[in-house]
């Protein structure tokens, strides 16, 4: 297995930040990866909530949570469909904290690639950091969603006001 944890402080309040984290079905309005973004089983938040993520580049993923406690602000999502990506399993801790005025944020990324060992060096030489750069571009396209109030688009463009 292999981890990646990337954080971010943000001037914008926990609750502000998990207000919009904790909408899981309509992530596409913030992730600079996802066109599009929608519940798969009719619910939008929560425990068991479960959503598909249509890539810019045409392919997707399905993710469920499957841990929930809104009262620490944190939630696991589990992979259930990796699309064209090597992997056997993946989930991500998405976490708000106080963090002075504002707000220090979190995923904590834990993967397990296809191909055994040469999956492995796969992950050590390139997963691993395209996870810290896709974490990276997350928490910047939270931070400007939140400031700006515009729909973030493919590679961090900002969009038109949500």
């Amino acid at each position: 297995m292999h981890t990646v944890t990337v954080t971010r402080q943000m001037s914008h309040s926990p609750k502000r930040v998990w207000t919009l984290l904790a909408d899981f079905a309509n992530t596409y309005v913030y992730h600079p990866i996802v066109a599009e973004s929608a519940s798969t089983n009719n619910q939008d938040t929560g425990l068991g909530a479960a959503r598909y993520c249509q890539m810019y580049d045409g392919n997707r993923v399905e993710e469920k949570i499957v841990d929930w406690d809104p009262a620490a602000r944190r939630y696991l999502v589990q992979v259930t469909e990796h699309g064209p990506f090597p992997l056997t399993h993946m989930t991500a801790e998405v976490r708000v904290e106080a963090q002075g005025d504002g707000s220090q944020v979190s995923y904590h990324f834990e993967f397990t690639p296809k191909f055994g060992p040469m999956g492995w060096v796969m992950a050590k030489l390139a997963l691993e950091k395209g996870f810290t750069k896709l974490g990276d571009q997350l928490l910047e396209g939270i931070d400007q969603h939140l400031s700006t109030g515009r729909l973030i688009e493919q590679d961090g463009a900002l969009g038109a006001a949500a």
